[in-house]
């Protein structure tokens, strides 16, 4: 397998998200300081979408432009082995040469390396990155040794509960500092949320070029085009934002729905905003939905609902039927309240045949239909 490029994986700096979220803020100042007092590299573990990426990657940025140096960013899998990632013999040109992989161009270089989903990968690979032992750090390959101190390597992982995952070497978990990662309150999810529906809305469109009379520019009888990125309205009110929120994190807390190995996070808030806002854009106002105004159900359903988006309970009769439950439920009503049940549950993955969720009992997916609203 051929090295893993520097250029290909050199970490685009004004692509990396801000943070936000007042506990991943403290958490970026923590681990910053750890990496300016020891070398022992940082190992970013916990359930998928609890934001080790993001962070990972904001403390290369930060690394780099601070110190000047380089950052790489690489996603392994199976399929990289120790000459692919770090140093080896390849056949070059008919011959067999020692050539550099990504890890040792960037200890020569005292770099920053991030290593992702490094649980996909193998347990050799792995072994492999024993070599990078702090103050002790030498990459070898035969007569060969590159010098790896101060270069500063991190790695994220998953865990292994979650399907794709293999566990760690003990011998590897011996030479990192494991930094646990849990999915944030409900301020700060609200808040990454918001984030990552905003980023999600922005799309690279092909656009019709105009002069500064705001005439669009023909040539030779054809409209000239180019790609600009677009940014598409949110129609989703803040109310029912807030609602599909905590309503994942009631799920993820459940104690009657058993969603096993498979975790819900920020993506599948926002999948579910993106679902709904095209819905939006097409829905047509209509009257309140019959579902929110006759039954015997319909104040504890309401009282959900304003729970849920408050975050609290509400005594006051006249809050459930104002403010934002009144919203939410005047936009649930105009898409339709199984359509948006169904654009909840898609962003859930219930339509998705997923390894590691565990919805396969049908009691378990009558559960999850009626948890939506």
């Amino acid at each position: 397998m051929p090295t893993l490029d520097v250029n290909t994986h050199t970490l685009n700096l004004n692509k990396v998200p801000k943070i936000v979220g007042t506990e991943q803020k403290a958490k970026l100042a923590l681990l910053y300081m750890m990496l300016e007092e020891n070398d022992v590299p940082l190992y970013l573990t916990g359930d998928s979408g609890s934001g080790k990426t993001a962070l990972g990657q904001r403390l290369a940025k930060e690394w780099s432009q601070r110190n000047s140096v380089p950052a790489y960013y690489v996603k392994v899998s199976q399929d990289d082995t120790k000459t692919s990632l770090m140093l080896g013999f390849q056949l070059v040109d008919g011959s067999t040469k020692l050539v550099d992989g990504l890890l040792a161009k960037a200890a020569r270089q005292k770099a920053f390396v991030f290593i992702d989903e490094l649980t996909h990968s193998t347990t050799d690979l792995i072994l492999s990155l024993n070599a990078f032992d702090g103050a002790e750090s030498v990459i070898t390959v035969g007569e060969e040794s590159i010098d790896a101190t101060g270069m500063k390597i991190i790695y994220g992982s998953n865990l292994s509960s979650h399907a794709g995952n293999i566990r760690l070497p003990q011998s590897f978990a011996n030479r990192v500092l494991p930094i646990p990662f849990d999915y944030p309150n409900a301020a700060d999810e609200y808040e990454i949320s918001m984030e990552v529906i905003r980023k999600s809305l922005v799309v690279h469109r092909l656009m019709p070029v105009v002069d500064s009379r705001g005439n669009k520019v023909v040539r030779d009888g054809v409209e000239v085009k180019e790609y600009k990125n677009v940014q598409t309205p949110l129609r989703v009110p803040e109310p029912v934002i807030k609602y599909i929120v905590s309503l994942i994190r009631d799920l993820r807390g459940s104690k009657e729905i058993d969603m096993g190995s498979y975790p819900l996070s920020v993506r599948n808030v926002s999948k579910t905003i993106l679902y709904l806002n095209t819905m939006a854009r097409i829905a047509r106002p209509k009257g309140v939905d019959d579902y929110f105004t006759k039954g015997s159900n319909q104040e504890s359903t309401r009282r959900r609902i304003n729970k849920r988006i408050l975050d609290r309970d509400v005594d006051d009769s006249s809050a459930l039927t104002t403010g934002p439950a009144a919203d939410f439920i005047g936009f649930v009503s105009t898409i339709g309240v199984e359509q948006f049940r169904n654009a909840v549950l898609s962003g859930l993955n219930y339509y998705s045949d997923t390894e590691g969720y565990d919805i396969g009992e049908q009691a378990i997916k009558q559960q999850l239909y009626a948890s939506v609203v």
